[in-house]
């Protein structure tokens, strides 16, 4: 039987962002689900990072962090070690350093996945635009569909670190679990793969939008003291009316998500029929073009060879031979 309330393992990487963690780990301490412990990952951190992480372990001990050298990658070796010998959860969520979840994030994803009887899962994906007032921007995947399971194994992302969870039954029954990734694959991609490809994995996805990702990636021209005043004017911490601010940007109706989510994985794979019998049509179209051509290049070659016995039987000698041979079968 499933904990009624079961303890949630949060692991939050962090490296060098340092003051975006000041928001970052608020949302995770304000979460409607408060059984849960927050264990930051500090991945060759400086000094600033920690005191930070230090002043909200003393506000609240369900902070606990743990300091390594920088590891290979993203530490992900460091994050295995501490599930295996620090976390105390049933379920595992992830939180990035400088991405925000709302109040209800846990809540409401950890009773989907066990109303679903799913082991992994994540909700659907949003994110801030640099700059944006309103506008956000949001994948959608349906981790149930067999079609967006295969783009993860093929590649081809949909599940953010922030919106990703599983049981830690499932993690512990992996082979590896977080290890260094290859270069040029995202680091969570390579976590998720290893997950969907485990034979007890079940996954799903929730219709909705619980996370607020502010990317790194696309805000490399930023200072961190506007880092800093972004992630705050975002988040649901430093203003509750920020939730109804962000639904508003980020999604439609609940259940739009997920049918959006099936339809274009529908429509996908019709495509791809369509694109498969398209080709099969050209190469018929091309192995009929080439027969034709090796038709009429036999009918010109016949043509040619008629040709030259007819101008060798019109011949003088060829007459003469003919002539010979039918005396030399009278005898």
């Amino acid at each position: 039987m499933p904990s009624p309330d079961p303890l949630v393992t949060v692991i939050l990487p962090t490296f060098d962002h340092v003051d975006t963690l000041r928001c970052s780990i608020p949302t995770a301490l304000a979460q409607t689900h408060a059984n849960l412990e927050l264990l930051v990952v500090c991945d060759g951190s400086p000094p600033a990072a920690h005191a930070i992480v230090a002043e909200f372990a003393v506000i609240d001990d369900r902070v606990r962090p743990f300091h390594f050298p920088k590891g290979p990658r993203n530490g992900e070796a460091h994050r295995h070690r501490l599930l295996l010998d620090e976390a105390r959860g049933e379920w595992v969520f992830y939180l990035g350093d400088d991405d925000l979840w709302l109040p209800d994030h846990v809540e409401r994803l950890l009773a989907w996945l066990l109303a679903e009887g799913a082991n992994f899962g994540c909700c659907q994906p949003c994110w801030i635009m640099p700059g944006a007032d309103v506008a956000a921007h949001r994948w959608v995947v349906d981790l149930a569909h067999p079609w967006y399971r295969e783009e993860l194994l093929a590649g081809r992302n949909r599940v953010p670190l922030n919106c990703g969870a599983h049981s830690m039954a499932l993690y512990r029954a992996l082979a590896h679990g977080w290890r260094t990734t290859p270069a040029g694959t995202p680091t969570d991609l390579y976590m998720w793969q290893q997950i969907l490809k485990h034979s007890d994995c079940v996954a799903t996805s929730a219709p909705w939008t619980t996370v607020i990702g502010v990317p790194a990636s696309q805000r490399a021209a930023m200072d961190p003291a506007a880092r800093l005043a972004e992630l705050e004017a975002w988040s649901p911490v430093t203003d509750p009316a920020i939730r109804e601010r962000f639904l508003r940007a980020a999604q439609s109706a609940d259940a739009g998500l997920l049918a959006h989510a099936r339809y274009e994985a529908e429509y996908t794979i019709a495509l791809r029929v369509v694109d498969g019998q398209q080709r099969h049509v050209e190469r018929a179209e091309a192995e009929r073009d080439q027969a034709i051509a090796a038709r009429d290049e036999l009918a010109r070659s016949l043509e040619r060879q008629s040709a030259e016995l007819r101008t060798i039987y019109a011949s003088r000698g060829w007459r003469a031979l003919e002539r010979l041979r039918r005396l030399a079968g009278r005898r």
